[in-house]
């Protein structure tokens, strides 16, 4: 029988990997992205009982992802919003933000307002989403 926990953590990181290797690469080089992702999902791993028993895995995985992504860009500290604009401006939708990076659908919501919208720090203003853009509509 496998481990119960090793079993969470491998599909906890299958539904994240894509989605965190899209922003990654929106402001890093491949290489530079495929190292941060691995990096953030070792560590995860590493403390992963601890990381899934506290009250949100999904805030506390992404934090530390954003963390590793923004000590490798020149651009500073990670942004106010936490990278939400940017994975809107990728194509994903206020759902898969929400659901990427843990946060409630209404402050998603309000920090994708176009009041509250940031300007945007990537290296493409292609979308790399694999579904493509979204319409505006579907974003709000």
């Amino acid at each position: 029988m496998r481990n119960p926990l090793l079993l969470a953590f491998q599909a906890f990181e299958d539904q994240r990997r894509r989605h965190y290797l899209t922003y990654a690469r929106s402001l890093l080089t491949a290489d530079e992205a495929d190292n941060a992702v691995r990096s953030t999902f070792t560590a995860l791993a590493i403390e992963w009982t601890t990381v899934v028993t506290s009250p949100d895995p999904a805030v506390r995985a992404w934090d530390q992802f954003i963390t590793q992504i923004y000590t490798l860009t020149p651009g500073g500290p990670p942004p106010p919003d936490n990278g939400i604009t940017a994975l809107a401006d990728l194509g994903f939708t206020p759902q898969t933000c929400a659901d990427i990076t843990g946060r409630d659908i209404a402050q998603v919501h309000a920090l994708l307002h176009p009041s509250a919208r940031p300007k945007r720090h990537c290296r493409s203003s292609t979308p790399h989403h694999p579904a493509g853009p979204t319409t505006e509509e579907e974003r709000y």
